[in-house]
């Protein structure tokens, strides 16, 4: 009897250890499965906050490198951001005029700048452009390995934002907007130049960047205003030449500046420009002809 008791003892505690053990075990993992959970809900907040503070087609690029090639996510990032040498067009537009129009009237910048600007980056942003807000200056750029789609997709873009300033400025009893649309072709640096232990700065680099700088100072004089049109797209040549083999029947009205008494800052060579006129039914010719490229 004593011997029964002893084993039957034996046999509960060791039934009782076991459950504990079972039990112990089942919380451990319910843990672990809350502590991954809170993880990936972790990652996803993340994620969602880059996606945010990243132009979408980076994002894009992201998503493709993970899913395509396999790469892990910080991998992707790494490698979307990561500075290269490519050819590219830039746009480039500033606003004339822009500091007294604030301070005359403190409504300008809700009414109409900020407005504007939230519109046109959706317009770069839905093009696949990787746009770049600096105060009221709107920079861009597009770079995808088809250098003559960058410059349709580039020029489809500153017909866009021409014909959406000219709305915003119908739709308020503000100063009006006035601004002149550049686009320049060529091989520039483009990519994060914020360093891996800083904030993030998607941006591009090199000669077209600065010759649409310098030909935005020349929207600033008289003789140049004389030229053109306020809201027109002003193109280099080597944009002009690309966009004549694409564009057929495309108006343009040459500007020559050593005609006006002009010199472009650091690019003395470039002596002639080309201004068109934006309109609707460019926009509609456009996206009819290259409905492969363009949305």
């Amino acid at each position: 009897i004593i011997s029964g008791v002893i084993v039957t003892l034996s046999l509960a505690v060791a039934f009782s250890s076991a459950h504990l053990y079972g039990i112990r075990r089942f919380l451990q993992e319910q843990e672990n499965l809350r502590q991954q959970r809170e993880l990936i809900e972790l990652r996803l907040v993340i994620a969602d906050q880059i996606r945010l503070l990243i132009p979408k087609v980076i994002a894009k690029r992201i998503e493709r490198l993970v899913a395509e090639a396999g790469l892990g996510v910080n991998s992707a990032v790494s490698r979307a951001l990561q500075p290269e040498q490519k050819e590219v067009v830039c746009l480039y537009s500033d606003i004339r005029g822009y500091t007294r129009a604030v301070e005359q009237s403190d409504d300008y910048l809700r009414q109409a700048a900020i407005p504007e600007l939230l519109a046109m980056n959706r317009i770069i942003d839905d093009l696949d452009g990787v746009p770049r807000k600096i105060g009221d200056l709107l920079f861009a750029y597009f770079d995808q390995p088809n250098q003559r789609k960058n410059a349709l997709t580039g020029f489809f873009a500153a017909m866009n934002l021409a014909l959406m300033c000219q709305k915003v400025n119908q739709s308020t009893e503000m100063p009006s907007i006035r601004r002149y649309f550049l686009l320049v072709s060529g091989s520039a640096w483009v990519g994060n130049m914020g360093g891996n232990d800083s904030s993030v700065e998607i941006t591009a680099l090199g000669s077209p960047v600065n010759l649409a700088a310098r030909l935005d100072e020349l929207t600033k004089c008289p003789e140049f205003q004389n030229a053109v049109q306020t809201g027109d797209i002003v193109l280099s040549n080597h944009m002009h030449g690309m966009l004549q083999e694409q564009v057929p029947k495309l108006f343009t009205t040459e500007i020559n500046l050593p005609n006006l008494g002009l010199v472009v800052r650091d690019f003395p060579q470039v002596r002639q420009l080309w201004a068109v006129r934006p309109s609707q039914a460019m926009v509609d010719r456009l996206r009819t002809d290259n409905r492969g490229w363009l949305s």
